[in-house]
């Protein structure tokens, strides 16, 4: 859920997903689905990708633009009315019961 509510705030994110080793793939979904639409980059192990990370975070830190950009994808990506639709499903569910 993290991913999803720092998207919400337009964040750039750097994702490191843990692997199929440690986790049922949810965290490799969703840093792919993020990724895959240019709105977060993806370490894949950051023992072995130091590099690669400070790169980024240099970037980040250099380019206010990049990090907006990335930030604004991410956004589009969610939607903030999950209670709202989660409600009317349940109450949705109810009526059905009373009216039975």
């Amino acid at each position: 859920t993290t991913v999803w509510e720092v998207a919400l705030l337009e964040k750039v994110m750097i994702l490191v997903p843990l692997g199929l080793h440690a986790s049922r793939g949810d965290q490799i979904r969703n840093a792919r689905y993020f990724s895959e639409r240019d709105a977060a980059m993806i370490v894949g192990d950051l023992n072995r990708e130091n590099a690669a990370v400070l790169e980024m975070l240099s970037r980040f830190a250099v380019d206010d633009n990049e990090r907006k950009r990335l930030g604004a994808r991410a956004r589009k990506l969610v939607r903030d009315d999950a209670s709202k639709r989660i409600s009317d499903i349940l109450i949705g569910y109810n009526n059905m019961e009373t009216d039975e």
